[in-house]
């Protein structure tokens, strides 16, 4: 492979052994895969199995290591998770109930009971089928620690209390509890995860490098419903929004199904974008469109705005330039049973919106959800709808911020799009767990500053018209010009502006 590839490629030897540097960087596992499989491909291409008679041989016994490191990573892991170290005897204090008088006793002692997750309450002896055991909370270790009307019950019924031992294993304790145990101490616990379909994706920091197949095997452990660990191992910095990632434990199957809004989506998640945490900003936009809106999704994905809309009988025009997202979003919309008001393309969103533009379609609302550069794309509308014949469109533009006050980010990414394509530009400002914060300019623009945040935007005309600057709003005052009120440049447009953020107040009058 050198003598052909390095060779006839003309490095020098000292630039062939730095261009070979990176294979002695490889893990072992993945060098190893990488070699079988070149020698398989080099077999098959050369036909060179008869005339290296040794090459089927090395194959095998690269196969064999590898799958030796696989079972002795498996033992590592065993020995590291040592379930039988978790188990403990607690002691408790148990009153013998008889089996009619159980639940009446359970009432009494609400709030004194064990309440221990995954266990329960009342327990049985063997050998007896007339009485049951009701279990006290473990910081009782007499009957009269408990309130006296409890006390007079139990001697009303002539209740027995005895002491109890139970035993606390791994199946009765949370990831957190046994990644606790199992983690040096100061490390941070990453029980947390973003769960798509069977799959659930970890973002593990250096720190949990040598305790990744540990921390996998005990999520799988602890949920049930997950087969598949795998962890981002480099940043979305791809055109199509994706990542590279390492599967950690479980099924190396990524193809999998989520649920959302009502709909069914099946999508590979090593080739196409999904983000389970959007769900309520999806939710969002679907909720406040109606069936005669004609939505342009134009980074689409596989169809978590399209499809649910078009379940709601909204017309959709959807599209995505990853080919792999573009597949599953037909797939999706045959699924759910929506071709018939979905049309999918697969093209630039730039040629998208220009094409749709000029055909005359009416379009109601615009969803552009690309944070990273959704912005960028904005200009093209100033050509798409100089000549619109219809109302424009809502833009729905998604941003990220990382500015510790998003609100005066918001305004500043106004003012650059107002700067860059000559619009009048106002702003809606939310924060998570507040009211919207308004005014109105000729081209609204809402900001949803959620990490990343959602601008949706109508222009009143394209290209920009003369315009008088207001003296004020009632929010304001004639005498206040805040970061605002300074932008103050619609014509009548009604400002709604909060005196204070969660409680908004309706403007009276009119800016000129």
């Amino acid at each position: 492979y050198q003598r052909r590839v390095r060779g006839a490629s003309g490095l020098s030897t000292s630039k062939r052994t730095t261009a070979c540097a990176p294979l002695r960087d490889l893990n072992p596992t993945v060098l190893r895969n990488l070699l079988v499989s070149s020698a398989l491909l080099y077999t098959r291409i050369w036909g060179f199995r008869c005339s290296v008679p040794a090459l089927p041989r090395v194959i095998q016994r690269l196969r064999s290591s590898s799958a030796m490191e696989g079972a002795v990573a498996e033992q590592t892991i065993g020995s590291m998770l040592d379930k039988a170290s978790f188990d403990r005897q607690i002691q408790l204090v148990a009153l013998r109930v008889p089996s009619q008088l159980v639940g009446s006793c359970m009432k009494q002692l609400q709030g004194h009971l064990l309440n221990q997750p995954k266990m329960k309450n009342v327990s049985s002896q063997e050998g007896d089928d007339k009485s049951r055991l009701v279990l006290l909370s473990s910081g009782i270790v007499d009957p009269l620690q408990l309130p006296e009307e409890v006390q007079q019950y139990v001697s009303a019924h002539g209740l027995e209390s005895i002491p109890h031992a139970i035993t606390m294993g791994y199946d009765l304790l949370t990831a957190d509890q046994v990644l606790k145990k199992l983690l040096p101490d100061g490390m941070e616990v990453p029980s947390s995860f973003e769960q798509v379909g069977h799959i659930a994706h970890l973002n593990l920091r250096e720190e949990h490098a040598a305790y990744k197949p540990l921390i996998a095997q005990v999520l799988l452990d602890k949920n049930p419903k997950l087969r598949t660990i795998v962890n981002k191992t480099d940043s979305i910095d791809t055109v199509f929004r994706t990542f590279k990632m390492e599967v950690l434990a479980g099924e190396p199957s990524l193809e999998t199904e989520v649920h959302e809004s009502g709909c069914r989506f099946q999508l590979n998640f090593e080739k196409v974008y999904w983000n389970s945490r959007l769900q309520a900003e999806h939710r969002r936009i679907v909720d406040k469109l109606s069936t005669d809106d004609v939505i342009c999704d134009m980074m689409a994905g596989i169809g978590p705005f399209a499809v649910p809309a078009a379940k709601k009988g909204c017309l959709v025009y959807a599209n995505d330039l990853n080919p792999s997202s573009f597949e599953y979003l037909k797939k999706n919309s045959k699924l759910n049973k929506v071709e018939g008001k979905l049309k999918a393309h697969c093209q630039d969103g730039r040629e998208f919106v220009l094409q749709l533009a000029r055909s005359g379609i009416r379009i109601s609302q615009v969803v552009m959800n690309l944070p990273a550069t959704a912005v960028e794309f904005l200009d093209v509308f100033q050509e798409a709808f100089s000549d619109y014949p219809h109302p424009l469109p809502v833009v729905n533009c998604y941003c990220f911020s990382k500015a510790k006050d998003p609100i005066q980010d918001a305004i500043k990414v106004s003012l650059r799009v107002r700067v860059r394509f000559q619009a009048k530009v106002g702003v809606r400002v939310r924060v998570r767990g507040h009211q919207w914060l308004s005014a109105g300019w000729s081209l609204l623009l809402e900001k949803r500053i959620v990490f990343p945040f959602c601008a949706a935007m109508r222009a009143v005309s394209w290209p920009r018209h003369p315009f008088s600057r207001g003296a004020g709003c009632a929010g304001c005052g004639p005498q206040k010009e805040d970061a605002l009120c300074h932008l103050h440049n619609a014509t009548t447009v009604k400002l709604g502006i909060f005196a204070e953020a969660g409680q908004e107040t309706q403007a009276s009058n009119e800016c000129d």
